[in-house]
């Protein structure tokens, strides 16, 4: 059957603290899950999921309008911003695979919903909260770019420095001063006594 070789792909991405994994189910029901970052389980693990769910998956793809949708919504901001692709590869009876992949960044208003829908009903079929962790705290994630102030703020005027108090001097650096100066009037007087006098 051509549905055994179908193959479905959701991998969310980004900087910061957005989920960063990829889930594959294939169309026999395998199901590899490849945690990268920011979420409860790192590594490949394999699942499966029943035929009627990835059925159930492939009717959601033909709801959203996803084969007419564009490849790529993206926003100036773009790199700063969690992303997710999705992506489907049918078989042809020619043996030939076509593919239909779109990637979009969060945070972009042309997104149409019925694409975050899709995103979100990929990840509730498989069950991968188990290994991602819960989802809904991540929703709406953008990071967010400092703010720097409008205006300057003033720069304030400059206070008059209170003088600084006159430090005694030592005791012995006075006694010192005194000494010498008694000596040199000592000695002043002993050369020269008629100036003294």
């Amino acid at each position: 059957m051509l549905i055994d070789s179908m193959v479905i792909k959701l991998t969310r991405g980004g900087t910061g603290i957005s989920p960063d994994y990829s889930l594959t189910i294939y169309g026999n029901g395998k199901v590899v899950y490849d945690g990268v970052e920011n979420v409860k389980v790192k590594g490949i693990v394999e699942s499966s999921i029943d035929t009627e769910k990835f059925i159930s998956l492939l009717s959601e793809f033909k709801e959203s309008g996803f084969f007419s949708l564009n490849d790529v919504y993206s926003i100036e901001d773009s790199i700063t911003r969690p992303y997710t692709v999705i992506s489907i590869s049918i078989p042809k009876e020619t043996g030939e695979v076509a593919t239909k992949s779109i990637k979009y960044y969060h945070g972009d208003k042309n997104v149409p919903k019925e694409l975050k829908t899709l995103e979100n009903k990929i990840d509730e079929i498989v069950g991968s909260n188990k290994w991602v962790g819960d989802l809904s705290e991540y929703e709406g994630f953008e990071l967010k770019k400092e703010a720097k102030p409008s205006v300057k703020p003033p720069i304030p005027k400059k206070q008059k420095m209170p003088s600084k108090p006159i430090k005694k001097k030592p005791v012995k650096l006075i006694a010192v001063g005194v000494i010498v100066i008694v000596a040199v009037v000592v000695t002043l007087y002993i050369l020269y006594p008629d100036f003294i006098s």
